[in-house]
């Protein structure tokens, strides 16, 4: 989407409201307008604008050129290090420590959400997609939404699905950022399988070995370890982590390449990004979803009013009741091939009624 006065260029997400199929969508865009209104940060995408119209939604923001951080890596020619995975990962948990202090959960850290700014050798990583993000009103304030996708989901979050506990906390975040860590290292998820049932039970009894063939260090390991933690009381915190020894200790041994099982990790890698691919394309036929384009600018549509409230400064904190976001539908798969099931039949009406009473959308 281009600026028409600027000339400068946005991503817009739009969405048509009066597709029945599209409703959980709305919801997903609402929470993720309200999350990113409150963020304001160098490695989280920015919330430029926003409209609605009788038909339609949109969200404007800024626009991540360099594509995803696991296709760059995959792509380049140059010799690919531990010490470049462990500049992104630190870039990573700083970003997620600034939005938990914030009171932010992301709740669907993967690889598709970590973006990169543009093309050049200098571009910073973006953390991307805050539709399943959720406001807590403490630290330790727990959630009962089962929500993120299939591949990546923490334990804890199988679990509730199941019926086996109630709730989860933030933590949830330091499992995705671990996996994240454990992909750029080693090229693969070690709980992929060949069905969401396989994978949900693999991850679940946390049943990951370290390749036999490897060429990684024993620091990043044990990050990886505290990290992709079976029990989240045991998990490593995001302060911990950052202050891990594998940050300080530089690579002395010569060894220059990561490699796995004999081959060059991002050979490994492409295969892996080859194969989410496809599934994201699965995902998109069964849901049937269409893609919208915009040239230019949008024309008669007017700005949701807390944004034009917004310019200028942050508001105030929103609370829980601004997000409702443990209303409930059924169980599925939500937008992008997302799993969510939460706890009632009124996330339609809450979000609306969110919308138009803290957000005097009309």
């Amino acid at each position: 989407m281009r600026h028409r006065s600027s000339g400068g260029f946005f991503a817009a997400k739009i969405l048509d409201k009066g597709l029945e199929e599209h409703q959980e969508d709305y919801e997903s865009m609402m929470r993720e307008f309200q999350v990113l209104r409150e963020l304001q940060h160098k490695n989280i995408v920015k919330l430029q604008d926003a409209y609605e119209t009788p038909s339609s939604l949109i969200l404007v923001c800024e626009l991540a050129t360099g594509g995803e951080l696991m296709h760059r890596i995959a792509e380049e020619n140059d010799v690919y290090t531990e010490d470049e995975v462990k500049k992104h990962i630190l870039v990573m948990l700083d970003t997620m420590k600034y939005m938990h202090n914030q009171g932010v959960v992301h709740r669907d850290l993967k690889p598709e959400n970590i973006l990169l700014s543009d093309k050049t050798a200098n571009a910073h990583i973006l953390i991307a997609d805050f539709g399943l993000g959720r406001f807590l009103k403490s630290l330790g304030q727990k959630m009962e939404t089962v929500c993120g996708t299939h591949h990546y989901l923490a334990p804890e979050l199988v679990r509730c699905d199941r019926g086996e506990i109630s709730s989860y906390d933030r933590s949830v975040d330091v499992w995705g950022i671990g996996l994240i860590a454990f992909i750029m290292l080693f090229g693969f998820n070690p709980f992929l399988r060949d069905s969401n049932m396989q994978t949900h039970q693999a991850i679940v009894d946390c049943r990951y070995t370290f390749p036999k063939e490897d060429n990684v260090s024993s620091e990043a390991k044990d990050l990886i370890k505290r990290m992709i933690c079976l029990d989240p009381s045991k998990r490593v915190t995001i302060d911990d982590a950052i202050s891990h020894p594998w940050f300080a200790k530089r690579r002395t041994d010569g060894v220059e390449g990561l490699a796995v099982g004999g081959n060059n990790v991002r050979e490994v890698m492409k295969e892996f990004n080859a194969k989410r691919a496809v599934l994201k394309l699965t995902n998109l036929r069964q849901r049937g979803r269409s893609s919208s384009v915009v040239e230019g600018g949008v024309d008669g549509v007017g700005p949701i009013a807390a944004i034009k409230n917004f310019v200028g400064g942050r508001r105030g904190s929103v609370n829980e009741e601004q997000i409702k976001s443990d209303a409930d539908t059924a169980s599925g798969v939500g937008p992008k091939g997302r799993y969510t099931r939460r706890r009632s039949s009124t996330a339609s009406e809450s979000i609306q009624e969110a919308a138009a009473s803290k957000l005097n959308i009309k």
